[in-house]
């Protein structure tokens, strides 16, 4: 048993911004696995918070971070007998992981690592590197994959976390004169695109500008309102980018419907279209994971475009990457900002989802959640291979990338078969009840 039963455990995550993904994954969700199951969580954000709070809990897990705040939580908690582990979804420990940030992380983990009961990861590939580069007994390594992430589960946990954040202190002065100067910021960028609706979709074309549809998108991204101080830090910056991106003749079309209806669409539901869909982060300055990776498939995609005409979606949150780079791969393209609902939109009327990947030790450790979200959603998937998705491998294509993307766009017979042979080993292995499982026997 993790905790004795009916125990009471603390998750201290590293933002308090749902749409963070080690969040959702790493804590939220399991921690509604194990409430569940019996058990009484509380999320944390804030280090001091749950150190004045200590004493109320059996077990502390530690979501993918590593600052000296640690050191003083897992000593106190150590002292009062208590349970600690460090979930890891990304190697944190890698040497190139954020640059100067390695170094720290180092320090952190050499301090606190003797008093660790335990170091849950994603996968095999991640746990043989933090046992290889930290000296970290195997023994006290546990394996416990992302679940998938369904629409019930996501509301679910959404519904959840704001409960919890109602009761953390409000914004600070400086936080508000910050948002207040973005918002003006904000203002100028869509005086210049148009009148944009509450869900950041322009209405009405500017004068004198016949490329809707890239006003459009860059209204979409703008329009964000209390999020758009997180997607770009320098708002200045991010107006002359958003004045470049008008003068650029993007590829941003509409999406022809596709011509038959999948079978496993239910009544009501939308048609699927001929999407390939590309989601993710859009990366980071320590690894070659994220959006850019698009480009390792950039000739299968036009070879694939040769043959079935199709839009390329990036659900992300980097549009200043996808102006510069993927919307220049002369591929009919649409770029969509991350939301916790945008994504499963495209996931629900895509064709094909493409996951190209780095291949650095970062990326190979990768989970596989987005496999799996897509494959849950319908969507056949075309990846390149990693150790994660090995008891998917048989239905993901990771060869002929291009033959791969084309059958799936035309033969509907072969995206059911993959995706319902998928479905049947993601219930088995993937679930929440399966997650909380998982933890509980950690």
């Amino acid at each position: 048993m993790l905790v004795p039963k009916v125990g009471r455990i603390a998750w201290l995550v590293a933002s308090n911004d749902y749409n963070v993904a080690s969040a959702r994954y790493r804590a939220i969700y399991p921690s509604l696995a194990l409430k569940d199951r019996g058990y009484v969580n509380r999320i944390f954000w804030k280090p001091q918070q749950l150190l004045s709070a200590l004493d109320q809990f059996d077990a502390v897990i530690v979501v993918k971070r590593l600052d000296p705040a640690l050191i003083d939580i897992v000593a106190s908690a150590t002292e009062q007998g208590k349970l600690v582990f460090l979930d890891l979804c990304d190697n944190i420990l890698s040497r190139d992981y954020r640059n100067t940030l390695h170094a720290r992380n180092q320090m952190v983990f050499e301090a606190i690592a003797p008093h660790l009961s335990g170091i849950v990861t994603t996968g095999t590939a991640l746990a043989s590197q933090i046992c290889c580069e930290t000296g970290f007994p195997s023994e006290k390594v546990f394996i416990v994959e992302d679940c998938v992430e369904t629409p019930k589960l996501m509301d679910r946990g959404q519904k959840a976390f704001q409960k919890r954040a109602k009761a953390q202190p409000q914004e600070t002065s400086k936080q508000k004169h910050v948002a207040h100067r973005t918002g003006h910021y904000v203002r100028e960028v869509l005086s210049q695109l148009g009148r944009v609706d509450g869900q950041g979709r322009l209405t009405a074309p500017p004068k004198n500008d016949t490329n809707a549809s890239t006003s459009a998108l860059v209204g979409r991204a703008k329009a964000l309102g209390k999020r758009v101080f997180l997607t770009f830090r320098y708002p200045r910056r991010s107006i002359l980018i958003v004045r470049e991106s008008l003068r650029e003749r993007d590829t941003l079309n509409n999406m022809p419907d596709s011509p038959e209806t999948d079978l496993f669409e239910q009544p009501g539901k939308q048609k699927r279209k001929n999407i390939v869909l590309w989601f993710g982060n859009h990366g980071g300055p320590h690894s070659d994971f994220g959006m850019l990776t698009l480009l390792k498939f950039a000739s299968e995609l036009r070879a694939a475009a040769k043959k079935t005409t199709f839009t390329l979606v990036v659900g992300s949150n980097g549009l200043a990457m996808y102006l510069s780079f993927i919307a220049r791969l002369g591929l009919r393209t649409k770029y969509v900002e991350w939301s916790p609902t945008a994504v499963p939109h495209y996931l629900s009327i895509a064709k094909v989802c493409v996951i190209p990947t780095g291949n650095d030790e970062f990326s190979i450790a990768k989970s596989a959640n987005r496999h799996i979200l897509a494959l849950s959603h319908g969507v056949p998937v075309v990846a390149s291979p990693l150790p994660s998705t090995k008891p998917l491998s048989k239905f993901i294509t990771s060869t002929r990338i291009s033959n791969g993307i084309s059958e799936y766009l035309t033969n509907t017979e072969k995206r059911i078969e993959d995706v319902n042979k998928a479905k049947y080993v993601i219930e088995q292995s993937f679930t929440i009840e399966c997650i909380g499982e998982k933890w509980e026997a950690v």
